[in-house]
């Protein structure tokens, strides 16, 4: 059934945006349930160290380069799934460090 599901997207040209969708959704919810845990005293917080790079960091060079590498060799077909994952990864984690701008 789940290969049957991937081929009609390969089929349908749309793999690329369903991967990022996918991974997008999977990075959001696990950035937010870490977030709660360390707010919660579950997970340790990195406040206290002398460097702290916020996750927004990762996630900008993660949609440049991604994106960037999608565009430029959008006809290597073995790429294309992976740089559609690390978009969406990308996005996640700049989306989510978003609410520390408002």
């Amino acid at each position: 059934m789940i290969r049957n599901f991937i081929k009609r997207l390969e089929n349908s040209n749309r793999l690329s945006q369903f991967l990022i969708l996918v991974s997008f959704l999977f990075t959001f919810v696990i950035v937010r349930a870490i977030t709660h845990l360390q707010k919660l005293k579950f997970l340790p917080n990195q406040t206290n160290s002398l460097l702290h790079i916020h996750h927004l960091v990762p996630g900008i060079i993660l949609l440049l380069v991604s994106g960037y590498i999608g565009l430029s060799f959008w006809s290597v077909k073995k790429l294309k799934p992976f740089m559609a994952i690390f978009f969406g990864i990308g996005a996640a984690l700049t989306i989510d460090e978003f609410a520390l701008w408002l």
